[in-house]
């Protein structure tokens, strides 16, 4: 399973040039926060098992989190759920399935 998480981390993420700036989940502890976003480049925020926890004890509440940044502003979410094997996008300013906007 974490494999997959993993899988799905690096495959949306393959299209992403060199100027893009990536901030995990263990870069953030080592260095005892998050890092502030720069504005002047996008940058991907990704956990690749959100719901760590839970992985570990075997319960299947668990998800693979990334975003994209553009401008310092949150453009783009995905979450890949492995266990229900559902896929949530949103994408700022748009519609999502049945017409409803979500705010992220």
């Amino acid at each position: 399973m974490y494999c997959e998480c993993v899988n799905v981390s690096v495959c949306c993420l393959s299209t992403c040039d060199l100027s893009c700036r990536l901030i995990g989940e263990e870069s953030a502890a080592a260095a005892g926060a998050i890092p502030a976003l720069d504005a002047a480049m996008p940058t991907w925020v990704v956990d690749p098992i959100d719901g760590t926890q839970n992985f570990v004890h075997g319960l299947p509440l668990s998800c693979v989190s990334i975003g994209l940044c553009v401008g310092g502003r949150p453009t783009l979410g995905v979450v890949y759920d492995p266990h229900r094997e559902e896929l949530f996008i949103g994408v700022a300013e748009q519609a999502a399935a049945g017409g409803t906007q979500i705010i992220i």
